[in-house]
């Protein structure tokens, strides 16, 4: 038991009253209820409990002792902990009180000094701490620093407790500096001064006088000092650990909670009205989580120390629920779902149910405000769900008046939260938690009006300081230095409503120096000032008999009965590596509620009455989408997007659509959502949603072209401005200096852009722009305020920014801090319009100080002034406030988030605050426009290249394939460039752009790659034209005549039905064609090339070209596939229309010949497929993708029998369509052995027939009206009449011929037009015979045997496998070749038009001198020579073109056409596509240009001349052509040796230039990158340093050749390391090089995801570094530890960062095998392995990678997460091991059991993030798989992302997969390029929230 000795009755009676009034009257906090104070009688002289005694004394500071902390019977668990802390007090031992977290510990430790009488310091530690806060801090007084002694310094000398509480928050280098005072009680100070134990001072005394004492700087350490040090067991908890020196300095006692009988009797006491069954149950459930079995099941602490607080409540509302209560201390958001399922079992065990947050068992019915003797008080009824009513009273403001917010719309919601929030702030303090935007600074504000309260808002950040917090330091005018009381400490002692606005942000360590505050009404400021709750300051004041004014004098102050703490947070973010702010700890400091977002009648209720104005259908669509987003909260992605969309944002769009009429919902959500920069998936998630909800994009095209076209884009008038069709009224202006003026080029997209900026500005919002760098987010907004004529402030971020540089900028002057205003104070004082750049670049925890600034128009400046709005109250006392100008406006600009801007993400957490507009690069039009202003004289073909390149480029960047995106400030540089140095060539001009990327191969290969693709010559080759050789014409020799004979006969064409039957839907793909610019090369001939997706060689192809506006359209027609390809010349996109269905293969012997024709007059887009081996004919339109069959032949029946078709197809032999006249929609078609020719003319479906008398083998259309016709028995006739219906039927004969046979060799199978050139008679045609010999015709008009035909051979070829081309404007010849003469050129290839020829002896050149291959063999009759141009494959595989094969078994066949602009194109039969320009004019003419446009025009040699006054130029630097080209020298001049591996460093330090080092980079013979002469490459790991490409070229070939060796020999050496053939060796390099771009684009992803991780933070209290703002004051004391550095991010209590982890589970089933020669399936997977290993291959560390296979013999780990830094053959062995399995498994899928084995297996491994990727071939259907099945699979596990991606598909089975799995889970990718897309999509859209 414990005694008071001589202590009186009356004293007893005293406090036994006071306790009773205390438990009815006081319910503060939870130690609150029957507190007395120990008295402080002079009777008393000792205290004791138990065999513990200690004697009392009077204090010296009563003010300083605890008062109203010791209850009047104190339970037996606190009894123990006094009396033991009393026996270490006894000892002279410091105690260390370590427990959970409440208040309990601090009580304790009051509670003991309030009963022995002693003085008390406290400290209340922090990460803030430092050592003058516990030592000694300098001031400033009259102008002289001197030293101030702290807590721990008077309560060693005066003889007092020093609590320490939080010993767990220091930083581990401060808490050090107590070790000697605690252990010897010895302290040398800052003064000088040494603090010495009491005995030994005493024994000094004796010895010595006090004067040397002073002298020596002695103070005496009072004998009756002690510590009690409060923490937390760390680890369980977060925080430091204990630091082993100082624990061993301390006694510990584990000071669990109150022991249950002492807490139920606590609780009675304060809740006389309740129920003890529910304060049983409610005291029996808290204490079950507290257990040990509910910490094992992963629940945190209840805090059972607060539990009276819900006592509290229930005494006022009895009925309320024992679940309801619960969840005020213990929301269920901190929970897990593990948590929440064993809390509801916890809740079960005790008969409870787990309640919603829609549970609300009370209504809000009124609030009435009361004053009685200067204190407030505010009657509340609410109304119980039964009828009845709770009425109670409960702190209210004081304010006078306050009406309620007009604009809060009370919901029956908010009316339940209202009513809870009220119940508890009759308790003590509030928590609102709930997302981003939701209402909860709404519901705040309304709750602060009803209750008549002044707020104090208070905006939490991360690096908030304790300081920030409670003290700001400042300096008196006078120099002095003084503290300013924080706005919470202004709250506090008026009596107002402290708003913690961000409870989530701030640091933990940093909140928790309010506890004392928050639990006890008390608190110690850093100026000495102590403040009290109100009854204990009322106790302490009567006690000592003084006033107000002298307890102010003594440092007390009374903290006013009506302060109340509302806290706002957002719900903690789980499963992340950041610890959630809503732990145990903070846990007891608030009483919690959530709010969540409002339902869709809440919130359509919400809107109707704020925007009455706005269409209800538009606006019920809006609700119902976002309300279908909401619904799926478990979907990180769906839950992320909805948080855009909030109540705010939602209210934002509806006050558009009032104000401008209807809205486009499906851009206002995309504009919301900032969809530009989701990742893909997730924007496709979003997309798939609105299709859903059948929101689509509205087309105002015609309406935007009508406002931005029509008319001008913005005008002027009448003091409004108009951009668009958007017109406001104009604001007056004063200050025109700071309108902002800058060059600005109008464009379509810009002026959009605006438009929507002006009627957000006109609704009063405040802007956000997000943008890639360089797309013109400062020209845009400087171009708005300028049309606005707005005056600007300017500030710009970067990551040293602070919350007080944000708003003012701290300098010393005479001796004085004085603070300057940002441009953000003087935007707002005077009405002008802010601009933040580089928001992002600042921490986020900074630039959340906007969100009080945009939403209440309220924020505390670091000099203590106050910003408000105009329509708030201001106390009359105040006179540093700032009232926000009206026309205060915001806007901010922020680079896009993610890699590589680095970045944070400013839209993801104020992005809800602002009206958010989305910039990027202008569209390709908008640029170009805006590109031919920047540069007028620019050729617009260049122009265009450049537009077209930087927009594939920033595409591949938004795709995360390439990091650095490329904008439109780049093109804009790249064109004033040309415009001011017209003459400069492209390629050296876009190498400022692009040089930047020279030193990483693969990236440069890519760029080049596709600037080339665009037509950009970056890369030229040395020798740069390539055009063909000229070989003269031979003299023709004479070959034969031939004429027509005089017995001819009549023939009649007969009109013969003709049906164009049907109208099927014949649907085209899309395809992109990947066009090479072949002159971005070299200049040759051949201009563009590109292929047609064909999976093999088809076996024909036909072309047919029909001239249209603005280019010709060509279509191609090929067999193997049956397929139809249509395409605009210079288009980028082709349609594909598949004929399989209408061309069916008869059988696998028979092959399908397709040609296509294709119609000039007819319907737009008609084309004629004809099919050889039937005949059959097809009209399909490919605009409207349809096809309609042309039924023509009399005996066209379908015959069942196969074999009869095959026969009947043998019988009469192939057909023939003829297009030449296609200008006027006809079309001959014939049969080979049949009699017939049929004209069809598709204009008027019309067929005219014409009946032979023999069987026809091939008829000649010479013209209209003039044809020959050979006959099967080898005779020709001339057919000759009417235009398109000769019907004059004639033999002809050959001269001297007996038979009359002409000879095959002298019959035309070709016949052009007559020539007209100098060098042929009018009268001459060219033709060829069916060898494809040249042939010229005389006399063709007439064939009178009086004057016939001679025929005269001009040049031989064989095998002549496609008809001749002939080009009439340019006379020119085309035919394909087998082959051309090999050298020997003629003309010089620097002239394109030479009329020199060679001579005639190289005209025939030897056999040995001839290359085989297709060549295009171009006859030139004008210039009497002929040229040949190679045929070249270009495979899709990415290898390097190579000569088209020729051979006429089977023969490949080739097409040809030519082309309005007189150009010829080819396809051959691989689906390559080559363009030939030919005609040598124009070849001459794009010569000069291309010479110009690369810059070899204008190369020569540069010198230096000076211009003297005197008129004279000096020059430096002139060649005087002595000079020699230096071979064999480096960068600067030096001799290369002989190559050599180079010496090894053992510290691996980077190495540039010279020739010793291995692993070096720019040097010379030795290993390494970017050098000369090197061996062979070897990264060290450096940056590279690159030497120009003129001395790499420069290397002679002796060296060149022994480098090469050298490597080789390496190479080998290297195999034999890694027992590894050459062979494999060569098969690997083989399979690498396939993906070698894919995976530098892959490391491009992995790399960004790291990104954010290497960033560091600022490390304060430092004694060097940078002078922290901060710490001026303390600068000018002349302390020490002012600067900060920065150091790698430790945040306080963070896990340590874990690896992510990723499956690959493959396919390796036998359908991959087996279907691997259709699709490739098998060999794309093991390119997507190979790439995911190369890529992880120095990331290991960061991302663990096993790969296991899934076939029909089950799981097969191929990759185990432990093998790490693999070789090449350990790479290729894994590859092989999966080819060879998928040859030799058992059939059968276990996919589903696969991957529900990965998901549990890698879900028990610790990670970051757990990841697995099935690579699957979508065969399910063919084993029963359902996806339903696979889709629980992947949502089994939540902390398991799982994600499937078919590499192979028969049919559409992947895509109906994808379609049926959940969304965004499922991918195709049928290209292995595509793979670094798709996973960087997984990647990013996984770890979106």
């Amino acid at each position: 038991m414990w005694i008071l000795r001589s202590c009186s009755t009356a004293d007893s009676a005293v406090r036994r009253l006071r306790h009773v009034h205390n438990v009815i009257s006081t319910a503060y906090c939870s130690s609150s209820a029957g507190n007395v104070s120990s008295g402080g009688s002079s009777e008393t002289d000792s205290v004791s409990i138990g065999d513990a005694s200690v004697t009392l004394s009077q204090p010296n500071k009563p003010e300083l002792v605890p008062t109203q902390h010791l209850p009047l019977e104190p339970g037996q668990s606190v009894l123990n902990h006094l009396r033991w802390i009393m026996q270490k007090d006894l000892l002279g031992q410091d105690v260390f009180l370590i427990g959970p977290p409440g208040p309990l510990r601090r009580h304790l430790a009051m509670q003991y000094c309030e009963l022995t009488q002693r003085e008390v310091e406290y400290v209340s530690l922090s990460r803030d701490t430092t050592e003058s806060d516990l030592k000694q801090r300098r001031e400033i007084q009259g102008g002289t620093a001197f030293y101030v002694d702290q807590a721990a310094v008077r309560a060693a000398l005066e003889g007092r407790i020093l609590i320490l509480d939080g010993i767990e928050k220091a930083e581990r280098n401060v808490l050090p500096v107590l070790n000697n005072l605690l252990e010897n009680r010895e302290m040398q100070l800052e003064d000088g001064c040494f603090l010495i134990p009491a005995a030994r001072y005493d024994a000094l005394v004796k010895s010595s006088s006090q004067a040397e004492l002073d002298n020596w700087k002695l103070k005496r350490v009072s004998e009756r000092f002690r510590v009690i040090a409060l923490g937390l067991p760390v680890p369980r908890y977060k925080g430091n650990p204990l630091d082993p020196p100082l624990r061993s300095r301390f006694q510990g006692r584990d000071v669990r909670h109150m022991d249950f009988a002492d807490a139920l009797a606590l609780m009675q006491q304060v809740a006389p009205n309740a129920s003890t069954d529910k304060l049983t149950t409610l005291l029996s459930v808290a204490s079950t989580i507290s257990s040990t079995e509910g910490n094992t099941l992963g629940l945190p602490d209840y805090p059972l120390d607060s539990i009276t607080d819900l006592a509290a409540m229930l005494n006022l509302a009895p009925d309320m629920p024992v679940a309801v209560l619960l969840q005020v201390l213990y929301p269920n958001t901190m929970l897990t779902a593990e948590g929440q399922k064993a809390y509801a079992a916890c809740l079960e065990h005790f008969s409870l149910k787990s309640t919603s947050v829609d549970n609300q068992p009370y209504a809000l019915s009124q609030v009435s405000v009361k004053k009685e003797d200067g204190h407030s008080y505010a009657e509340v009824e609410l109304a119980n769900k039964n009828g009845s009513a709770v009425n109670f009273t409960t702190p209210a403001g004081c304010l006078s008046e306050k009406a309620a917010d007009k604009s809060f719309v009370m919901t029956d919601f908010h009316s339940g939260l209202l009513a809870q929030l009220l119940l508890s702030h009759s308790a003590g303090d509030v928590c609102i938690i709930g997302p981003k935007g939701c209402g909860k600074t709404a519901v705040a504000r309304y709750f602060a009006d009803v209750l008549q309260y002044n707020c104090e808002s208070v905006l939490l950040y991360q690096d908030m300081t304790a300081r920030d917090l409670l003290q700001q330091r400042m300096t008196l005018p006078n120099g002095d230095t003084s503290w300013r009381p924080s706005p919470l400490v202004t709250a506090a002692l008026h009596g107002n409503l402290a708003v913690l606005d961000g409870l989530h942000r701030i640091n933990a360590g940093t909140l928790a120096v309010l506890q004392r505050l928050l639990h006890d009404r008390e608190l110690n400021l850093y100026d000495g000032t102590k403040l009290l709750r109100h009854d204990r300051y009322e106790h302490l004041k009567e006690q000592l008999g003084v006033s107000d004014e002298e307890m102010a004098k003594r440092g007390v102050r009374p903290i006013h009965p009506s302060f109340r703490v509302l806290a706002l947070a957002e719900p903690p973010v789980l499963n992340t590596q950041k610890a959630p702010w809503l732990n145990p700890e903070s846990l007891t400091m608030f009483m919690y509620h959530y709010m969540r977002p409002l339902d869709s009648r809440e919130e359509t209720r919400v809107l109707k009455e704020l925007v009455p104005g706005c269409d209800e259908s538009q606006l019920g669509q809006l609700l119902h989408f976002t309300q279908a987003l909401r619904s799926n909260q478990k979907n990180a992605t769906l839950a992320s997007l909805s948080s855009s969309l909030s109540t705010r944002q939602l209210l934002r769009v509806a006050k558009r659509m009032e104000q401008f009429g209807s809205e486009d919902i499906h851009s206002a959500v995309h504009k919301a959502c900032l969809s530009q920069f989701l990742p893909q998936m997730a924007r496709g998630i979003l997309n798939d949603h609105l299709e859903a909800e059948d929101i689509v994009p509205v087309d105002r095209s015609s309406t935007e072209d009508a406002s931005t076209t029509a008319t001008e884009p913005w005008a002027k008038e009448d003091g409004s401005l108009r951009i668009g069709r958007t017109t406001v009224a104009l604001l007056p202006n004063e200050n025109q200096v700071k309108v902002p003026d800058v060059l600005f080029y109008d464009n379509p997209q810009h002026t959009r852009v605006m438009e929507e900026m002006l009627k957000d500005f006109a609704l009063g919002e405040h802007l956000l722009l997000v943008g890639n760098q360089g797309v013109g987010k400062n020209k845009l907004v400087d171009r708005f305020l300028y049309l606005l004529d707005r005056p600007r402030e300017y500030i710009q971020l970067h990551r040293d920014t602070t919350v007080q540089s944000l708003t003012l900028q701290p300098t010393v002057k005479d001796g004085r801090i004085l603070y300057e205003d940002s441009p953000m104070v003087v935007a707002l004082q005077r009405g002008h319009v802010l601009v933040v750049d580089e928001a992002d670049k600042a921490p986020t925890h900074v630039t959340c100080i906007l969100k009080a600034l945009v939403e209440s128009g309220e924020m505390i400046l670091g000099d203590g002034r106050r910003v408000v709005t105009g329509g708030v109250a201001v106390p009359k006392d105040l006179d540093n406030v700032i009232v926000a100008h009206p026309n205060f406006r915001l806007i901010v600009l922020a680079n896009r988030p993610g890699f590589p801007f680095l970045g944070n993400d400013f839209f993801a957490s104020l992005g809800d605050m602002f009206s958010c507009h989305a910039i990027g690069n202008p569209d390709m039009l908008s640029e170009l426009a805006m590109l031919r202003q920047y540069g007028p004289d620019v050729p617009g073909d260049i122009l265009s290249k450049l537009v077209s390149a930087f927009s594939e480029l920033r595409g591949l960047a938004d795709d995360g394939l390439i990091s650095y995106p490329y904008s439109t400030r780049e093109v804009v540089n790249i064109v004033k460039h040309l415009q001011k140095f017209h003459e400069e060539g492209l390629p050296m001009v876009v190498r400022n752009v692009f040089d930047f990327d020279r030193h990483q191969p693969e990236l440069q290969e890519q760029l080049i790659s596709i600037l080339q693709k665009h037509g950009i010559p970056l890369g030229v080759e040395k020798d740069g034209v390539k055009t063909s050789k000229k070989f003269p014409l031979p003299v023709p020799s004479f070959a034969g005549r031939f004429f027509r004979g005089s017995a001819g006969q009549e023939v009649t064409w007969q009109e013969k039905p003709l049906s164009i039957q049907g109208d099927e839907v014949c649907p085209a793909t899309v395809i992109d064609l990947d066009r090479d610019h072949t002159r971005t090369k070299r200049f040759s001939e051949k201009f563009v090339s590109f292929n047609l997706p064909l999976s093999g060689s088809s076996r024909s192809v036909s072309v047919s070209s029909v001239q249209k506006d603005p280019s010709d359209q060509v279509y191609i027609a090929t067999s193997s596939p049956s397929a139809l390809y249509s395409m605009s010349l210079h288009g980028k996109t082709a349609k594909c229309f598949e004929l399989y269905d209408y061309f069916p293969q008869l059988s696998w012997t028979q092959t399908l010949e397709l040609s296509v024709v294709g119609l000039q007059n007819s319907v737009s887009g008609d084309v004629i497929v004809h099919e050889a081996s039937k005949g059959e004919l097809l009209l399909i339109n490919v605009d409207k993708e349809s096809v309609k069959s042309i039924a023509f032949r009399d005996d066209a029946t379908e015959s069942i029998d196969m074999d009869e078709r095959i026969r009947s197809r043998q019988k009469t032999g192939k057909s023939f369509i003829c297009g030449d006249f296609t200008a006027d929609d006809i079309v001959y078609v014939y049969t080979a052995g049949s009699n017939a020719v049929d004209m069809i003319n598709v204009l008027d479906a019309s067929r005219q027939s014409l009946e032979l008398p023999f069987p026809i083998k091939s008829v000649v259309f010479h013209d209209k009206s003039s044809w020959l016709v050979t006959a099967a028995d080898g005779s020709v006739h001339s057919l000759t009449g009417d235009a398109y219906l000769p019907s004059q039927l004639s033999p002809l004969h050959a001269e001297g011929d007996e038979r009359g046979l002409i000879p095959s060799g002298i019959v035309p199978a070709w016949i052009g037009p007559a020539a007209s050139n100098a060098s042929l008679s009018s009268t001459t045609n060219i033709a060829t015979n069916d060898k494809g010999h040249i042939m010229q015709l005389t006399n063709m008009s007439s064939m009178d045997p009086a004057n016939p035909v001679e025929v005269h051979h001009v040049l031989p070829v064989t095998q002549a496998t496609v008809p001749p081309l002939w080009l009439p404007e340019s006379q020119l010849l085309v035919q394909v070749v087998p082959e051309a003469p090999a050298s020997q050129p003629a003309v010089s290839q620097d002239s394109a038009s030479d009329s020199t020829v060679a001579t005639a002896a190289s005209a025939k050149p030897p056999a040995a001198r001839l290359v085989r291959g297709r060549h295009l063999r171009v006859v030139d009759f004008q210039q009497q020579s002929v040229r040949y141009m190679q045929l070249t494959s270009r495979r899709g595989d990415g290898q390097q073109a190579t000569p088209a094969a020729f051979s006429s078994k089977p023969r490949l066949p080739v097409a040809t056409t030519g082309l309005s602009s007189g150009d010829v194109l080819t396809v051959q039969s691989d689906g390559t596509v080559d363009l030939f320009q030919i005609a040598a004019d124009k070849l001459e003419r794009s010569l000069s240009e291309w010479q110009k446009m690369v810059g070899l025009a204008t190369a020569r040699k540069l010198q230096i001349n000076y211009n003297m006054k005197d008129g004279q130029i000096k020059t430096r630097g002139k060649m005087d052509g002595k000079g020699k080209d230096k071979k064999g020298v480096d960068a600067k001049g030096k001799p290369l040796t002989k190559p050599k591996h180079g010496k090894v460093d053992a510290n691996n330090a980077p190495h540039v230039g010279g020739n010793q080092w291995a692993g070096g980079t720019g040097g010379r013979d030795t290993a390494g990158l970017g050098g000369v002469g090197g061996p062979y490459r070897l990264d060290a790991g450096h940056d590279v340093h690159q030497v120009p490409d003129e001395v790499k070229e420069a290397v002679p070939r002796e060296i060149t050749a022994a480098a090469r060796a050298m490597a080789l020999k390496a190479w080998k050496d290297k195999l034999k390391d890694i027992d590894m053939a050459e062979f494999d060796a060569q098969l690997y390099d083989k399979l690498s090089a396939s993906v070698r771009q894919q995976v530098a684009a892959l490391k491009v992803v992995i790399e960004g995801l790291e990104a954010k991780q290497k960033d560091r933070s600022w490390t304060r209290h430092q004694t060097s570094g940078e002078l922290d703002d901060n710490k001026l004051i303390e600068g000018l004391t002349g302390e020490k530890d002012i600067y900060r550095r920065r150091t790698d991010l430790d945040p306080d209590g963070q896990d340590q960062q874990k690896p992510k982890r990723l499956r690959l589970l493959v396919d390796v089933s036998g359908s991959m095998y087996r279907f691997n020669g259709v699709d490739g399936r098998l060999e794309r997977e093991i390119q997507a392995v190979l790439m995911v290993m190369q890529a992880l291959e120095k990331h290991q560390d960061k991302i663990s990678l096993d790969i296991v296979g899934h076939s029909g013999e089950g799981e097969t780990t191929f990759l185990k997460a432990s093998q790490k830094n693999l070789n090449d053959k350990q790479r290729l062995s894994v590859l092989l091991r999966m080819q060879t399995h998928t040859q030799m498994c058992l059939s059968g899928d276990c996919t589903v059991e696969a991957t529900e084995n990965s998901v549990e297996e890698i879900a028990k491994e610790e990670a970051d993030e757990h990841f697995v990727i099935v690579l699957s071939d979508a065969n399910f259907s063919r084993y029963g798989i359902q996806s339903s099945t696979f889709s629980k699979v992947m949502s089994k596990d939540a902390k398991v992302n799982v994600f499937i991606i078919f590499i192979g598909s028969l049919g559409d089975q992947a895509v109906r997969l994808v379609q049926q799995l959940p969304s965004g889970r499922a991918f195709i990718c049928m290209d292995t390029s595509t793979l670094p897309k798709v996973l960087q999509s997984i990647f990013t859209t996984a770890i979106l929230h």
